[in-house]
């Protein structure tokens, strides 16, 4: 792999160059490796954003808040993953039947 870096200081015409070609490799990295997130991590990811936002809120009103919405995206998570679950033995069970 390539320094990025060098290239960006070498002058405005390579960084232009650099910027595309970082697009072009990213997509084309997602295209091939990337994996949709599954509601679990999505809820998960929400619930650390939430609970990110309460240690940083001088408010105590909104921070009981952010931390109230933290505990749910949780809650959710874990709810998901027992849909998955459920979800995945129906999908066998239908498949064996």
């Amino acid at each position: 792999m390539f320094d990025l870096l060098a290239y960006r200081e070498a002058g405005r015409g390579s960084e232009r160059f650099v910027k595309g070609l970082h697009s072009s490799v990213c997509r084309g990295w997602v295209r091939k490796w990337y994996l949709p997130m599954t509601m679990r991590d999505q809820y998960l990811t929400k619930a650390a954003e939430f609970q990110a936002r309460a240690l940083c809120e001088p408010n105590q009103m909104n921070r009981f808040h952010f931390e109230s919405l933290a505990k749910e995206y949780s809650q959710l998570a874990e709810l998901a993953t027992k849909i998955d679950l459920i979800e995945g033995a129906l999908a066998r069970q239908s498949a064996n039947a």
